[in-house]
């Protein structure tokens, strides 16, 4: 692996690098504050590093940065939404803990208009390579409004070149910003986090359309999957007259592998979720890492496609 620095150029249209291996690229643009991925022609994710705007009528303490949205499929499908309505304080693809304990403070980065805490963009640390896959690598914060920064996250962003289906590989690694023990306490949800089309949600008078489905190894229902302990979890439904969604992949070195889900019966989010399973702490010294596969895709999906990807993932990582 290669991780390196493009030096900054200073032009009309802003301060820019760039980094490309064969029909990817990958552009940094701090004037316009987000970092965005190409394959070919084709958009595929977009993060964001300085805090995006809320829509006129979301109060401002739901501002939020260090996210990625959209998401798209190969076809340009958009699977995703920031600052969905009926859940403002969700964003796209994202990371947060809810019920936490820190320097004797009850502290939610979850639900950012409670005003006890949110997450944020830290650091552009540069971009990587390994072979024909491209990457960058950020930092992000978990931070209390009380005590300041929590939680350092470091996100390695991996991006497999190939075009259908879209392959990113997300590498997180939690560790404390201070000397003092974050406390996680046993809740329905909190960590990493999908929050899918406005299309797909009933809550939106202007852009819903359908209902959104679900499939895991086990079930195809979203109310039985909640709380299930799937090894991988897709999301899909109608996007402009197709079908396209996305599938979150577990890796077996994940911190209580296979992560229980949160799944909302009505709402198109999920949420890996350990905090289900009991309370536990990140302590002193302790760095907590966590893998997960995100794959783009158009069409309906196959279990036993998604099953594949998953075992490939598994296996690539040994």
């Amino acid at each position: 692996m290669r991780l390196f620095l493009i030096s900054v150029i200073f032009g009309i249209i802003g301060t820019t690098g760039m980094a490309t291996a064969q029909a990817l690229r990958i552009e940094h643009n701090e004037n316009r504050g987000f970092i965005e991925v190409f394959n070919g022609s084709n958009p595929v994710l977009r993060y964001h590093i300085r805090p995006l705007p809320t829509p006129g009528d979301v109060d401002s303490l739901y501002t939020a940065s260090g996210f990625i949205h959209p998401l798209y499929s190969p076809s340009g499908k958009i699977l995703t939404d920031a600052y969905p309505a009926g859940h403002s304080h969700q964003h796209a693809l994202f990371n947060a803990w809810t019920r936490t304990q820190f320097k004797n403070s009850r502290v939610d980065f979850w639900n950012a208009h409670r005003g006890e805490g949110f997450t944020e963009h830290y650091q552009f640390l540069g971009f990587m390579e390994d072979g024909p896959k491209q990457g960058f690598k950020i930092r992000r914060r978990q931070v209390s409004r009380e005590h300041g920064p929590a939680l350092i996250e470091t996100w390695d962003v991996w991006i497999d070149p190939q075009t259908d289906p879209f392959i990113i590989d997300f590498i997180i690694t939690q560790k404390l910003a201070t000397g003092v023990a974050l406390e996680v306490e046993e809740y329905h949800y909190g960590g990493f986090a999908v929050r899918g089309s406005a299309r797909w949600n009933p809550d939106d008078d202007n852009q819903y359309r359908t209902p959104f489905q679900i499939l895991s190894p086990e079930t195809d229902d979203r109310e039985a999957a909640n709380h299930t302990r799937p090894r991988w979890f897709c999301i899909y439904g109608n996007l402009e007259g197709a079908t396209a969604g996305l599938a979150v992949l577990d890796h077996h070195e994940n911190f209580r592998f296979p992560q229980p889900i949160r799944i909302h019966p009505r709402m198109p989010y999920f949420v890996m979720t350990p905090p289900v399973l009991g309370a536990f702490t990140l302590e002193p010294g302790f760095q907590l890492v966590s893998r997960y596969r995100v794959v783009l895709f158009d069409g309906e999906p196959q279990a036993p496609q998604v099953e594949q990807w998953f075992q490939d993932f598994n296996t690539a990582q040994e």
